[in-house]
């Protein structure tokens, strides 16, 4: 084991003296003949070496300017995402307000008490119910108005709690309005809903002559809703021999696939 390491001293002392030997020699210039010899040899693949020297590095350059804008167009792609979001709440609030607006200009030209309040949900068992988030803490009852816009009915208050409360669109079936139609005789009768699609307004006097177009309102028959709200507008009349009465065909003076702000009339 000894003469193996001393085998491996006399290796590295050897070594060392070359190396210190050739930097001498290189130092008095005695190697320059054979470096000149060496760097003539090489000279022709210098060139294509430092070519592809240049190539790699160029590559490898690319593959992290490669990375670098990969991870920038995640970035600005999350920029844009988190822009639209917040463009589309912007816009909702804006559309909200002035809606809001509307609906309270026209209470308050009215002089009617109100609370405003905003569509929560629907009820899992009927489309036609709305939940909105205001209830008894806010003096809302059963059988108030709702509208929206500038005086247009869409339905009527069916269920209070303390903080919310559930309304039955006029579209609805089980939806009972009195109404009137603004014509020469102010026709009256009662509108009801029609599969949650249109609106049928019946009990008309089979006499009263009725047009199409003609503005359908409430009639202030009933204690909780104040007339002159507004219903919708006739397409059509039809009546079946023997009835004393004739119907017509409403449509409604709004969409209520959209609904997000309402204003409660309180009475």
């Amino acid at each position: 084991m000894n003469k193996f390491f001393r085998t491996k001293s006399y290796i590295a002392i050897i070594v060392a003296a070359a190396i210190l030997l050739l930097i001498f020699f290189h130092w008095l210039n005695i190697l320059k003949p054979i470096e000149n010899l060496f760097t003539t040899i090489f000279a022709p693949v210098q060139e294509p070496l430092a070519t592809a020297g240049q190539k790699i590095n160029n590559l490898f350059t690319s593959f992290k300017s490669l990375g670098s804008l990969k991870k920038e167009n995640e970035k600005l792609k999350n920029e844009i995402e988190k822009l639209l979001v917040e463009n589309y709440r912007l816009k909702t609030t804006i559309e909200e307000s002035k809606l809001l607006e509307e609906q309270l200009k026209f209470a308050q030209e009215q002089n009617y008490r109100y609370v405003s309040a905003k569509v929560i949900g629907k009820s899992p068992s009927n489309p036609q119910i709305l939940i909105i988030n205001k209830g008894e803490k806010d003096g809302i009852k059963v059988d108030f108005p709702l509208i929206v816009n500038d005086g247009i009915l869409i339905g009527k208050i069916i269920e209070t709690g303390i903080h919310v409360s559930k309304i039955l669109l006029i579209t609805d079936s089980q939806s009972v309005i009195s109404a009137s139609i603004e014509n020469e005789d102010k026709s009256q009768g009662i509108v009801k809903g029609e599969h949650g699609l249109s609106l049928k307004m019946d009990l008309i006097p089979l006499d009263h002559k009725v047009n199409p177009e003609q503005l359908v309102i409430t009639s202030g028959l009933e204690s909780n809703v104040p007339s002159g709200l507004v219903i919708g507008s006739v397409s059509k009349t039809f009546s079946r021999k023997g009835e004393l009465f004739q119907q017509a065909n409403i449509t409604p003076a709004t969409s209520f696939s959209n609904i997000s702000i309402v204003t409660v009339i309180v009475i």
